[in-house]
């Protein structure tokens, strides 16, 4: 009979046990991984940038019972950072009172080194009686976190006709950026520039066009700066090569002296004359 007792209470105790597990406070993490954060819970965000914002998302259930109901699960009402727990350097934005899946942001400093740093972050139950939620943020901080392609590799226009280049901007990082693009390395490339913004963890096609008025072979540096940093940069090759079109060459053969026999003579002026009126007319 004092077994059976014995036996008995051990199962309540672990009825109970699990019960209690079962109703402890937690958070959903959403964004920008999916985790379930309890009391103590290291959660790890992935790599960012230096410079770069991190948007954290989390929904508000906190799963543990209303205080004044029972049958309702409670909701969170804020979710916070630990101020003191921020890395020197860095800013944050708690989440808004009573926001429905929140979004905090935590700004990583621009001056921020390479490695592994932590936070902490508390949800907040004003009225409902949700238990104590604070768990631990972990990011890695790297500036290696973006690359550029640029296709094709070598283009070949018209003098003064456009250039068309396909660049590839990849955001390897878990914070959505900006991107300033320029190019170099021709006559007049400093007046080319573009900016694109590129989500969390993946690509974006950017079109590009640049013209060269000069009838040779350039080198075309891509060049992509991170407006969050400019420790975040990457650059793609290619070559430009920009040609007399047949149309220019035959406009040019009204002018000055011909050298040609006197039956190609006729054609030629001709086919001058025609390819100047037609630039007459286009001028109009």
């Amino acid at each position: 009979m004092t077994q059976k007792i014995h036996l008995l209470i051990t199962v309540v105790f672990f009825f109970a046990l699990f019960a209690q597990l079962a109703a402890a406070a937690y958070i959903e993490i959403t964004a920008p991984v999916a985790a379930t954060a309890y009391d103590g819970t290291v959660v790890d965000f992935g790599a960012v940038g230096p410079g770069q914002s991190l948007e954290i998302g989390a929904s508000e259930p906190s799963g543990d019972p209303s205080y004044g109901n029972p049958n309702v699960i409670a909701v969170w009402d804020q979710l916070n950072f630990v101020p003191e727990s921020v890395p020197g350097g860095w800013s944050f934005e708690n989440g808004k009172t009573y926001e429905r899946n929140f979004h905090a942001f935590l700004l990583v400093s621009p001056q921020a080194a390479d490695g592994d740093y932590t936070f902490k972050m508390k949800p907040v139950d004003e009225y409902e009686g949700s238990g104590d939620v604070t768990f631990t943020g972990k990011v890695r901080v790297n500036h290696d976190v973006f690359g550029l392609s640029a296709s094709p590799s070598q283009a070949t226009v018209a003098v003064g006709t456009p250039a068309l280049y396909t660049l590839v901007l990849e955001n390897r990082a878990m914070a959505t950026d900006t991107y300033n693009v320029t190019v170099s390395g021709f006559p007049g490339a400093a007046k080319y520039s573009k900016k694109a913004t590129v989500v969390r963890q993946s690509k974006a096609t950017v079109p590009f066009e640049v013209v060269s008025n000069e009838q040779a072979t350039y080198p075309v540096t891509f060049t992509a700066v991170s407006l969050s940093s400019s420790r975040i940069t990457a650059s793609a090759s290619a070559k430009i090569t920009s040609k007399a079109s047949l149309f220019e060459d035959v406009q040019s053969a009204g002018y000055g002296l011909l050298l040609f026999s006197n039956s190609q003579q006729a054609v030629v002026g001709f086919l001058a004359f025609a390819a100047n009126t037609y630039d007459a007319l286009m001028a109009k």
